[in-house]
């Protein structure tokens, strides 16, 4: 199952990650003792869909490249080719 289409967005209520017109309400984040934290982790997971089709269409216009077309891809291209994979794979869990 893919995750709830973007975007999300804060929601009005302290604690919540609402998606789309509709505000659908899709998670609560605890925000007890985090101080500061708190507002980047609200921004980080309101973000979360936006950064993994960004990060999905970069790996196939670019990096992807030594895979499809034979490019020579140097050690840190390859590594970041590698970690972005892997971060797909974790958010998607083999979706």
């Amino acid at each position: 199952m893919r995750h709830t289409p973007g975007p999300w967005r804060l929601g009005a209520d302290s604690g919540r990650i609402v998606a789309g017109p509709r505000g659908l309400h899709i998670a609560n984040v605890v925000t007890t003792g985090m101080g500061t934290a708190a507002g980047a982790n609200f921004s980080l997971i309101a973000a979360a869909p936006d950064l993994l089709a960004a990060l999905d269409q970069l790996l196939s216009v670019t990096v992807d490249k030594d895979l499809k077309e034979g490019w020579t891809l140097s050690d840190d291209a390859r590594i970041a080719r590698d970690q972005a994979i892997a971060a797909i794979a974790k958010a998607t869990q083999g979706v």
